[in-house]
């Protein structure tokens, strides 16, 4: 999975919303602008998985929520580098995220 990020350039892109954060750090558009970039990724990347078809989309999402209930456990030992962890400080804009991430999954086996 992260490695998909990585060929799809989105670290690039991480990088450089992170500059922009820092230096626009009051400016709430951007903090809107990361999180529904944050999600385009997320999805994008899960798609492209699947799309492969070396895995399939139950595996997949089965993979999704054992990573996602190791984060929570161990939230407090992390420091915010993976997806699943950082936004476990809102768990519930977090199990809804994790929800959609799963539905889409779904959504995408049947066609």
């Amino acid at each position: 999975h992260e490695l998909q990020h990585h060929r799809q350039r989105d670290t690039g892109w991480a990088i450089f919303v992170e500059i922009l954060d820092c230096v626009f750090f009051v400016n709430p558009i951007l903090h809107f602008w990361k999180k529904e970039l944050t999600e385009f990724q997320e999805f994008s990347c899960d798609e492209a998985l699947i799309g492969r078809k070396r895995i399939s989309s139950y595996e997949y999402g089965n993979c999704l929520l054992r990573v996602a209930e190791s984060a929570m456990k161990s939230r407090a030992l992390l420091a915010g580098t993976t997806g699943m962890a950082s936004n476990s400080h809102y768990p519930v804009y977090f199990k809804s995220f994790l929800r959609r991430r799963i539905e889409m999954l779904g959504a995408y086996r049947i066609q």
